[in-house]
């Protein structure tokens, strides 16, 4: 979302006004078609996102996701427009409940920011010394959607 991301620039990290501009000519109008086979779509304009595997995209995402809440009961470490949230517990299931309140404060961020989440690419691991507890009650749900957890992530 061009425009939040280009008020952030601006208000949150007081970047100066002809940098925010030379941003918004980089990212406004810019066209998308897509190919599949032989066949290649018409040209669109796009009003989200950033082109992916350039340079710019990990800081651009930094800034614009700096002011994602905080909790002293988890953990966030993000990479370009990756983002883990973990939490440590003696018993999996309360790690488990930390995330998931933890998720719940960020629904309305995401939502604000235009953030979307793929549940479909979203996974929960537990590191365990003891089998016995990393037992999770409830699975964890990400736009009402269950998670499952797994045994190694790439």
């Amino acid at each position: 979302w061009h425009t939040g991301l280009l008020y952030k620039l601006f208000a949150v990290h007081s970047l100066p006004l002809y940098l925010v501009f030379l941003l918004a000519s980089y990212l406004k109008n810019r066209p998308i078609h897509v190919k599949v086979e032989n066949s290649t779509s018409a040209k669109r304009r796009i009003a989200a996102g950033v082109p992916q595997g350039t340079v710019i995209l990990p800081v651009l995402y930094t800034l614009y996701t700096a002011d994602i809440s905080k909790l002293s009961t988890t953990k966030i470490a993000q990479y370009a427009d990756d983002t883990a949230i973990y939490a440590s517990s003696f018993y999996a299931q309360v790690a488990k409940s930390r995330i998931a309140h933890h998720l719940s404060l960020l629904t309305p961020y995401f939502d604000k920011w235009k953030l979307k989440v793929n549940p479909g690419k979203t996974e929960l691991i537990i590191f365990s010394r003891k089998f016995t507890n990393n037992k999770i009650l409830a699975p964890l749900m990400v736009q009402n959607t269950p998670i499952k957890p797994v045994k190694e992530v790439k």
